[in-house]
């Protein structure tokens, strides 16, 4: 539990207030309406509870450590101390607004500001066909003929082997057009038309963002955005339906920018989607992230003509009047003198009011 917030409140009779008046020597008087407009200033010890609202994956709580820094998971390192809470607040939503919804994609499909990248229309990429690359796997069936069927890899060179006729060159070309060169291949010698299908296997895409189960998913057979999406569990609620498409396209990435919301109103296409493709799902930066962050644990201290004297847990926004009714009301004994001493760093001051 965090260190309580440095707050005491005496309800004062006549013997209270000459009680307080040998306490308050020292103290830096402050006024009401000067007291009305300050925050509270995070310090070293306090523990905050952190929520992001429709992202409870985010909702953490951290303590601020002695050297005034408190850790975010996700976002590294936050300066809190002699900070509001208002103000950690906009810090994260900043930061969460950096990190997840202007990516960028680096070779390996992780966001990153390095990599060039070109704005693409969703018809430029539509009808793109996919080449194969070294590394690839195809798994080959030629009808009639189990011996010949198999799977294979792609090699560095950009070849692979196949039974009768050698090496195949692979990269660079479609998958239907691997289909026709071994049909041609085996026909001129071996089999009278052959029936070759091949497929590609163990080839993934990655999607990242707001989906509820990120991460990479095979592209077997044909597959779509809306499919992929679902693959993924959906969009996280909470968030809304933009969606980014990197494609790698020769030494550049193609980014496509597209709507789910859209595409099944029919009104932007759904596109393929294709082995090494990133699919980012994000925010619209309009909405950005709703942050809230509160003090756990602070209470305060009541004493002098109280019922109850003691200490109380600061819920919220705590106003003076609710603090009293906390503390049991004052006694038949108090008055209306109310003096607040509060302590800063070093410095301690005091407020006197009347209620």
């Amino acid at each position: 539990m965090g260190r309580p917030a440095r707050l005491f409140l005496a309800f004062l009779s006549l013997w209270g207030i000459a009680w307080m008046a040998g306490c308050a020597s020292g103290l830096k008087i402050l006024s009401p309406a000067k007291l009305s407009m300050e925050s509270y200033l995070l310090q070293p010890g306090d523990e905050v509870e952190i929520s992001v609202w429709g992202h409870t994956e985010l909702n953490q709580k951290a303590t601020v450590g002695e050297d005034g820094r408190l850790l975010f998971l996700g976002l590294d390192e936050i300066l809190a101390a002699d900070r509001s809470l208002k103000e950690i607040e906009k810090e994260i939503q900043g930061r969460l607004k950096q990190k997840y919804l202007a990516p960028k994609v680096t070779e390996g499909g992780e966001p990153s500001s390095a990599v060039s990248q070109r704005l693409a229309a969703p018809a430029e990429i539509q009808e793109f066909i996919y080449h194969l690359q070294p590394g690839d796997s195809l798994s080959i069936a030629v009808w009639n003929h189990t011996d010949l069927s198999k799977e294979v890899a792609v090699r560095d060179d950009g070849t692979f082997p196949f039974p009768l006729i050698g090496d195949v060159q692979a990269a660079g070309h479609s998958v239907r057009e691997i289909e026709q060169e071994i049909q041609q291949r085996l026909d001129k010698d071996y089999i009278v038309k052959p029936g070759v299908t091949a497929n590609l296997v163990k080839a993934n895409f990655t999607i990242l963002g707001q989906v509820e189960k990120p991460g990479s998913y095979p592209t077997d057979g044909t597959l779509d955005l809306l499919t992929a999406l679902s693959l993924a569990g959906g969009v996280a609620k909470g968030s809304l339906s933009e969606v980014e498409l990197i494609r790698p396209h020769g030494e550049e990435k193609l980014l496509v920018r597209v709507d789910a919301d859209q595409i099944l109103e029919g009104k932007q296409p759904n596109l393929h989607v294709l082995p090494h493709d990133t699919i980012y799902v994000k925010m619209h930066a309009s909405e950005g992230f709703q942050v809230t962050v509160t003090l756990s644990g602070a209470k305060f201290t009541a004493i002098g003509e109280v019922t109850r004297p003691g200490q109380f847990d600061i819920q919220g926004t705590m106003d003076l009047l609710t603090a009293i009714s906390q503390a049991g009301g004052i006694t038949k004994f108090g008055s209306n003198r109310v003096e607040i001493i509060r302590q800063r760093g070093k410095e301690r001051w005091l407020i006197r009011a009347d209620i």
